[in-house]
C-alpha cells in the first residue's frame, strides 16, 4: 500500500488522469480508482478541487468510499467551502456512506464555512433517514447556522414533513424561530407547503408567534399568494384580520401583491376589506400600489368606497398616479373615482402624478382635461409645474407647460419653477423654463436667487447657463450671503475657484460678519478652506459674535476641518465674544474626537469663559461622559467653581447627569462643596427631582439630612418641589422630615408653599400634624394662604386645619391670603369656612381688608370690600363687630357710614318690592274671603228647605234653583231668585210641580256640589293667607334689620364726629356723610310707617 509519500497537493497529475479518477469516483469504479490513486496520485489527491473521497461521497458510493479510508483518505478533509466527505453525503441522503464517516469518527456537528451541519444539509434535502442517522450518532437537533437557521427551520421551507416528524420523535422543538426571523411554520407557510403547516400545527406548533415585525404564518402564506396555506391557518383559529406592527392586515399583503384568490378566500371569511393600517391605508391602497386590477376588482365589488381615504387624506387613484399605474387610474377613473379630491396637504392627483414622473403623458392628459387646475398648490404652495422642475423632469415640464402651467408661481417660501429647478440641477429644465421667459433674477422671501441654490448645490453648469442669461452674481439675499458663500457651504471647490476667478471678493462680509470661510468650516470641507485660504480669505476673520472658522468647525466636530484650520496658523486659545475657546465649543456638541484632537494640539483645558465655566463644567453639565473622563484623565481639577461657586459635580446633580455623577465620584469629588446658596450635590439633585443622582450620592456615603448653613435638608428641597419619590429615597436612607430648618420650617411646610397636595397626604400619612408651627407660628394653612394655592387650602380645611390659628404677630389665614400674592380663590375658600375672620385684626391692628390694601393686592381688597357688603347684617350680629366702635377708628367709621348707607338704599328697595307682593297677596285673600262667604249662605238656605214639609215649596224652590243653574248660564243667590219669583219673571216651564220625591233628590245633589266649592275656596283662603302671613314676617325682619342699621349708623356717626372735633372747617366729605345719614334716617321712619301699614 502506497500511502506516505503521497501527500495532499504534493502529487500532481495531468488533467487527463484527474478526470478519470473523478469519473471513477462519482460512478464507483474501483478498478479505476485503485489504479490511479495508489499509483499515481495517492488517496488523498484532488480532482478539479474536490478531494477524491468528496466525489465518491458526494455520489454516494459507499465502495469506493471504504477504500478510500483505507489508502488513509483523510475523512476530515475540508474543500474551499468548510465542506467534508460528510456534509457532502448527508446533502445527498447516502446513508451508507454516512454511517461509514460517522464510524470512522467523524464529528456529526461538524461546520461548514457558512456555519451549515449535516443536518442541516440533509434537512434542507428532504433526507429523512439520514437526518435520523446523524440524530442517532448525536448530532445537536437545535443546532443553529450562520444565518440562526435551525434544521427543523430548514425542513419546514423545503416542505419535507418527513424529516420534520423525524426532528419531532428525537424532541426537538417546533417553535424556534431562526434570530429575529419566522419560525419553522411561518417559513413553511410562505414557500406554500401547506401539508407540512397542517402537520406542524397538529404536533402543537405555535400558529400566533410573530417575528420581529409582527408577522405570523397568515401574514407569510398571503404575501406569496398560498391560498391552501391560508385556508389551513383559519380552519387552525388563526384570525382573519390579525395585524402586523404596521397595522397591515392578511388581505392588504395579498392585495399589495396581487392575489386575487388569496382576496376573494379572506373575503369570504371575514376579512375587513374596510380595514386600514396605522396610515390609513386600505387593502385598496395597496392593490392600487402594485397596480393588481383583478384584486382592485374584487375590492370594489365588496362595496369598498372607490374615494377611500388614508390618514393623509390620500385616495387609491392618488397612490396609482404616483406609482406610475396608469391601468389602475384609467380603471379607477372609469369607476368615477374623484379626480377633485386633495389630500391634507392638498395636493391633488397632478401633484401625486408629477411627483413620480412615471405615468404616460397620453393619461396625464386625460387628467388635466377633466377640468383640473393645473396651477392648484398644495398647504406650502407648491404645484405640479414645482415638483417636476424639482425631480428634474423635463418632459412633464414641457406637458404642464402645454396645459397653461404658470412659470411665475410662487410656493409660500417665495420659490419659483427656477429655484426648485437649480435645486434639483437639471440644467435641462432650467433651459426649458428659460425658454418659458422666466427671470433669472427673482429672489425668494428670503431674496435668495436661483443662482444662490445652484451654486449650494455645486452646479457649474446651471451656473454658467444662469450667468448667460443674465443673472447677477453679486446679487445677495436679505442676510447678504453671496454666490460665494453658498459655494463655500457646499464645499464646491471647482465652483469657488470659478468664482473667484469672475473677481469676486473672498472676504465678502454678510449680516452677522459670516464670511464664506465661516460658511466652508461650519459644514467641514477642509479642501474649501484650503482653497479659500490660498485665495486671500482671512482665517482669522471673526462674525459678530467673535466666533472665528475653528469655532464653527468645532460646533459641528469636523476634525478633518480643525486639523486644516490648525495647519492653516489658527490658535485653539482663541476666544468668542463670551469667552468661549474651540474646546468649550466641542464640548458643548459633545464631540469628543474633536476635543481629543483640540488637545493633543495644545489646547488649553483650563480656560473658562466669562461665567467661568471650563470644559469640565460643561461636560458635566451636559453629561458628556467620554469628554469628562478624558479631561479627568488630563487632570483637570475635579472641585474647580465657576463664577456661581459650582463644581462640576453640583452642575451634574442641579442638570440630572446621572452618567457623569459616577466618574466624577470616583475621582474623589467633594460631596459637602456647595454653591453660592450654601446647596450641596444632594440638595439639589433633590430640589430637581433626580432620584437616580439622589440614590447614588446617599449609597457613597452623603448623610440624608445634610443641612445647609439656613438649615435646608435635601428633605425639604424636594418637599418644595413636590419629589416624593425622592422623598421615599430619603426616607429609606434615613431621612427626617421632622428636621427643622433655621426659621422652623419642616418639611410640611415647604410642601404647602410649593402646593404639593401629593406630598401632604404623604406627610399626613407618615403622622405628621396639619396644625405644626414654624418658628414664627405660622401653620401649613398660612403658608398654602400666602402662596396662593387654592386647591391645597381646600384641602387643609378638609382635612382639620385650623382656621382660628395665628402666628406671633397675630396673623390668620385670611390676613396671608391678602398679601400681595394673595388671590381671591383662597380668600373666599376661607371665609367660607367662617365669615369671623374678615374682622379679626393683627397685633398691628391691621384687618385682611387694611393689608391688601398696604400690600396693593386690589383683586383681594376689593373681594373683601364686596363680601363686607354682602354680608353686613350677619357681621353686625357678630360682638366683634363693634370693635370700630370700642376702637374710635374714625376713618375706618367713614367707610362703614358708606356701606351702611348702602346698604339702607338696598333694604328701601326690598322693602318698596315685599310692600307691593302683601297689597297684592291682601286682595287675593279678601276676595277668597268673600267667596268663602257667599257659598256658605246658599248651602244654610238650601239646607232649610229640605227640613220643609210643603212639598209644593219644595218644588217651587227647586224651580228657582233649576233656573239660576239653567236658564242664566251663571251665579245666582237665593234671595234674588225669590224676588224674581214673587215679580212673576221666572219661567213657567220651571213652576211646573214634579213628584215630591225626584225634587227631593235633584235639591240634594245641588246642595253636596255647593259644599265641594265651599271646600275648595276654604283651602284656597288658607294659601293666600299663608303666603300672606310670610310676607308680613319677612317685612318683619327688615324692620329688624333698618333698626339695628340705624342704631350702627347713629353710632358710627358720633365716633366719625368725634375723631375730627380737632378739625376747624369740616371736610366735604364728612359733610356728605352728615347729609346722607339724615336722609336715611327719613328714610327709614318712611320704611317702618310702610311695614305699619302693611302689618295693620
Amino acid at each position: 500500500m502506497v500511502t506516505g509519500c503521497h501527500d495532499e497537493g504534493v502529487v500532481q497529475a495531468n488533467k487527463r488522469t484527474l478526470s478519470k479518477l473523478w469519473n471513477a469516483c462519482k460512478y464507483g469504479d474501483i478498478k479505476t480508482v485503485q489504479k490511479l490513486a495508489v499509483k499515481r496520485v495517492g488517496a488523498n489527491a484532488k480532482a478539479h478541487g474536490m478531494a477524491l473521497i468528496h466525489i465518491a461521497a458526494r455520489y454516494g458510493n459507499p465502495d469506493t468510499v471504504r477504500y478510500l479510508l483505507s489508502l488513509g483518505a483523510n475523512a476530515h478533509s475540508v474543500d474551499e467551502e468548510g465542506w467534508t466527505a460528510l456534509h457532502w453525503a448527508s446533502a445527498g441522503g447516502h446513508v451508507t456512506v454516512m454511517q461509514l464517516l460517522l464510524v470512522d469518527g467523524i464529528d456529526p456537528d461538524v461546520k461548514t464555512n457558512s456555519g451549515a451541519t449535516p443536518l442541516h444539509l440533509a434537512a434542507s434535502n428532504g433526507h429523512e433517514k439520514a437526518v435520523n442517522l446523524l440524530l442517532t450518532f448525536g448530532g445537536n437537533g437545535n443546532a443553529l447556522d450562520g444565518n440562526g437557521r435551525t434544521a427543523m427551520f430548514l425542513a419546514s421551507r423545503g416542505g419535507h414533513v418527513p424529516v420534520i416528524e423525524v426532528l419531532l420523535k428525537h424532541g426537538i422543538k417546533s417553535n424556534i424561530p431562526p434570530k429575529n426571523g419566522p419560525t419553522p411554520v411561518h417559513t413553511a407557510a410562505r414557500n406554500g407547503h401547506f401539508k407540512a403547516v397542517d402537520f406542524l400545527i397538529s404536533c402543537g406548533a405555535d400558529i400566533d408567534v410573530v417575528d420581529k415585525d409582527g408577522w405570523n404564518a397568515l401574514h407569510s402564506a398571503c404575501q406569496n399568494g398560498h391560498v391552501e396555506v391560508v385556508e389551513t391557518l383559519l380552519k387552525s383559529g388563526m384570525e382573519a384580520d390579525t395585524r402586523i406592527n404596521g397595522g397591515c392586515t392578511p388581505l392588504m399583503i395579498a392585495s399589495c401583491h396581487g392575489h386575487p384568490d388569496v382576496v376573494d378566500f379572506l373575503i369570504s371569511k371575514g376579512a375587513d376589506p374596510n380595514s386600514s393600517d396605522k396610515c390609513g391605508w386600505t387593502a385598496l391602497h395597496f392593490a392600487s400600489l402594485g397596480g393588481h386590477i383583478s384584486v382592485i376588482r374584487a375590492l370594489l365589488k365588496t362595496g369598498v368606497d372607490v374615494n377611500i381615504r388614508t390618514v393623509q387624506g390620500t385616495i387609491p387613484i392618488h397612490i396609482a398616479a404616483r406609482y406610475g399605474q396608469p391601468e389602475v387610474v384609467k380603471y379607477l377613473m372609469r369607476k368615477r373615482a374623484d379626480l377633485t379630491a386633495t389630500d391634507k396637504d392638498n395636493w391633488t392627483i397632478l401633484h401625486y402624478a408629477t411627483q413620480g414622473g412615471r405615468l404616460p403623458f397620453h393619461v396625464m392628459e386625460s387628467i388635466s382635461n377633466q377640468g383640473l387646475d393645473v396651477n392648484a398648490k398644495s398647504v406650502l404652495g407648491i404645484t405640479p409645474l414645482h415638483i417636476a422642475a424639482r425631480h428634474g423632469l423635463p418632459e412633464y415640464v414641457d406637458f404642464l407647460s402645454t396645459q397653461n402651467s404658470d412659470i411665475l408661481a410662487r410656493d409660500n417660501q417665495g420659490w419659483t419653477a427656477l429655484h426648485h429647478a437649480c435645486k434639483g440641477g437639471e440644467l435641462s429644465v432650467v433651459e426649458k423654463l428659460f425658454n418659458k421667459g422666466i427671470d433669472p433674477n427673482v429672489g425668494t422671501n428670503s431674496g435668495l436667487m436661483p443662482i444662490g441654490i445652484a451654486a449650494l448645490r455645486g452646479n457649474q453648469d446651471c451656473i454658467k447657463y444662469l450667468l448667460s442669461k443674465g443673472a447677477d452674481l453679486n446679487v445677495v439675499d436679505n442676510e447678504g450671503m453671496t454666490v460665494l458663500h453658498f459655494a463655500s457651504q457646499g464645499g464646491q471647490t471647482d465652483l469657488i475657484e470659478t468664482l473667484l476667478s469672475y473677481g469676486l471678493e473672498p472676504n465678502v462680509v454678510a449680516e452677522r460678519g459670516l464670511v464664506p470661510i465661516h460658511s466652508a468650516a461650519f459644514n467641514g470641507h477642509a479642501s474649501a478652506l484650503n482653497l479659500l485660504v490660498s485665495k486671500g480669505a482671512n482665517l482669522k476673520a471673526v462674525d459678530d459674535q467673535g466666533w472665528n472658522a475653528l469655532h464653527f468647525a468645532c460646533q459641528n466636530g469636523h476634525t478633518i476641518a480643525i486639523e486644516t484650520i490648525l495647519e492653516l496658523g489658527l490658535d485653539t486659545s482663541e476666544k468668542t465674544t463670551d469667552g468661549r475657546t474651540s474646546l468649550s465649543i466641542a464640548t458643548i456638541h459633545d464631540h469628543p474626537e474633536a476635543v481629543r484632537l483640540l488637545l493633543s494640539k495644545g489646547a488649553d483645558e483650563h480656560i473658562a469663559d466669562n461665567d467661568g465655566w471650563n470644559a469640565l463644567h460643561i461636560a458635566s453639565h451636559h453629561g458628556h461622559v467620554t469628554i469628562l473622563e478624558l479631561l479627568l484623565e488630563l487632570g483637570v481639577e475635579v472641585d474647580c467653581t465657576t463664577g456661581d461657586n459650582l463644581t462640576p459635580l453640583l452642575l451634574a446633580a442641579k442638570s440630572g447627569q446621572t452618567e457623569v455623577i459616577a466618574p466624577l465620584l470616583s475621582h474623589a469629588a467633594n460631596v459637602e462643596a456647595s454653591d453660592n446658596q450654601e446647596r450641596k450635590a444632594l440638595h439639589l439633585a433633590s430640589l430637581e427631582g433626580h432620584v437616580k443622582i439622589v440614590e447614588i450620592l446617599l449609597e457613597s456615603g452623603v448623610d440624608p439630612n445634610q443641612k445647609t448653613q439656613q438649615g435646608v435638608t435635601a428633605m425639604h428641597c424636594a418637599g418644595l418641589k413636590g419629589h416624593n419619590d425622592v422623598i421615599d429615597c430619603l426616607l429609606e436612607r434615613g431621612g427626617n422630615i421632622y428636621e427643622v430648618d433655621n426659621e422652623g420650617w419642616n418639611t410640611l411646610h415647604y410642601a404647602c408653599r410649593g402646593g404639593h397636595k401629593k406630598v401632604i397626604e404623604r406627610m399626613k400619612k407618615l403622622g405628621m400634624q396639619l396644625n405644626c408651627q414654624a418658628g414664627d407660628g405660622s401653620v401649613p394653612l398660612h403658608i398654602a394662604s400666602r402662596y396662593s394655592h387654592p386647591e391645597l387650602v381646600s384641602f387643609l380645611l378638609t382635612h382639620g386645619a385650623d382656621t382660628h390659628a395665628v402666628d406671633k404677630n397675630g396673623w390668620n389665614a385670611l390676613h396671608h391670603s391678602a398679601t400681595k400674592d394673595g388671590t381671591v380663590a383662597v380668600a373666599d375658600a376661607l371665609l367660607k369656612q367662617g365669615v369671623e375672620m374678615i374682622v379679626k385684626r393683627t397685633h398691628d391692628g391691621d384687618t385682611a381688608m387694611g393689608i391688601a390694601e398696604k400690600e396693593g393686592n386690589k383683586d383681594v381688597q376689593q373681594f373683601l370690600n364686596s363680601f363686607v357688603s354682602n354680608h353686613l347684617v350677619e357681621l353686625l350680629e357678630m360682638p366683634s363687630a363693634h370693635q370700630v366702635v370700642e376702637q374710635n377708628d374714625g376713618d375706618t367709621a367713614e367707610l362703614c357710614i358708606e356701606r351702611l348707607l348702602t346698604k339702607l338704599s338696598e333694604v328701601e328697595i326690598v322693602m318698596t318690592a315685599h310692600e307691593g307682593r302683601a297689597n297684592q297677596m291682601r286682595k287675593e285673600r279678601d276676595a277668597a274671603n268673600a267667596t268663602n262667604e257667599r257659598l256658605q249662605k246658599e248651602i244654610t238656605k238650601m239646607k232649610s228647605i229640605l227640613l220643609r214639609n210643603k212639598w209644593s215649596s219644595a218644588v217651587q224652590d227647586v224651580g228657582i234653583i233649576e233656573e239660576q243653574e239653567n236658564a242664566d248660564g251663571k251665579d245666582m243667590n237665593y234671595d234674588l231668585a225669590m224676588k224674581r219669583r214673587r215679580r212673576g219673571s221666572l219661567p213657567v216651564a220651571s213652576m211646573r210641580r214634579r213628584g215630591s220625591a225626584d225634587h227631593h233628590k235633584d235639591l240634594r245633589k245641588l246642595l253636596d256640589k255647593r259644599s265641594d266649592e265651599l271646600l275648595q275656596q276654604r283651602q284656597q283662603y288658607r294659601i293666600f293667607e299663608n303666603r300672606f302671613k310670610q310676607e308680613e314676617l319677612r317685612c318683619r325682619r327688615l324692620e329688624q334689620d333698618t333698626e339695628r342699621l340705624k342704631q350702627l349708623l347713629v353710632d358710627l356717626l358720633s365716633i366719625h364726629s368725634r375723631y375730627h372735633r380737632s378739625n376747624m372747617f369740616p371736610c366735604s366729605k364728612v359733610t356728605g356723610v352728615v347729609i346722607s345719614v339724615l336722609i336715611a334716617l327719613t328714610m327709614i321712619g318712611i320704611i317702618v310707617f310702610h311695614i305699619n301699614e302693611i302689618r295693620f
